[in-house]
């Protein structure tokens, strides 16, 4: 083995390690930030409340639905002074088109490449989307719900073969301390009882808590000017 090859394999070896490293960093130190509220795989709890998307079949025993739920709080005088509207509109715009260009974004792109929905996945596009009812994301996010009275906003997923979801964003606020918190719910629609989901796996879910941390965390702070 000549010494350019134990190089590359060194590189080769190098370069993953070093990506995992700073996912455990940012993991941490974003954990410091944004609280991880709820997980659990199993029967879907009512009480989180119920998407307009979520069948009855997935609150029966033994069904295994994915859950889980992020939140970070900051003072409200940290935030404009704009309503529940504004406020999610700017925070959403923000976010999915940073999404966009991350690599789920990309892949997202690419599982959806024969869908006609292309302008949907334009960074510009998405900072100019009011995710209204019935806007589409990314040829994957459908808007099926939006109450800007409480601060509640539903993107739904397109409906796979084996995936189905919906992610829930809410923002709360009093005079003290405005909450934001991103709730994600996944389910097979062809077997209620089993759990074959990407979120399932530990290295895929792990990567999934890194992202939703950061995005909420990047969200707030495009909102606080601090981008």
């Amino acid at each position: 083995m000549t010494n350019n090859t134990i190089y590359i394999l060194s590189a080769c070896l190098l370069v993953p390690a070093t990506g995992v490293l700073y996912l455990v960093h940012l993991h941490k130190k974003l954990s410091k930030k944004v609280t991880r509220k709820y997980l659990h795989v199993g029967e879907y709890d009512l009480t989180l409340g119920r998407p307009v998307n979520f069948p009855d079949a997935g609150t029966e025993p033994g069904t295994k639905v994915f859950t889980d739920c992020f939140e970070a709080k900051v003072p409200t005088k940290s935030l404009p002074p704009l309503g529940y509207k504004d406020l999610h509109t700017k925070f959403l715009r923000y976010n999915m088109a940073r999404f966009s260009r991350m690599l789920q974004g990309y892949l997202l792109r690419l599982v959806n490449r024969d869908k006609a929905d292309t302008e949907g996945y334009h960074y510009d596009s998405i900072l100019n989307l009011d995710f209204k009812v019935g806007d589409l994301v990314m040829g994957t996010y459908r808007v099926t719900r939006r109450d800007d009275a409480t601060g509640l906003v539903e993107l739904g997923f397109e409906q796979d073969k084996h995936v189905a979801g919906v992610m829930v964003f809410r923002i709360e606020r009093d005079d003290e301390f405005t909450s934001f918190s991103t709730q994600t719910v996944m389910w097979d629609p062809t077997d209620y009882s089993v759990a074959r989901l990407p979120l399932s796996k530990p290295l895929v879910r792990y990567w999934h808590e890194v992202t939703a941390m950061w995005l909420i965390d990047t969200g707030i702070k495009h909102l606080q000017n601090r981008d």
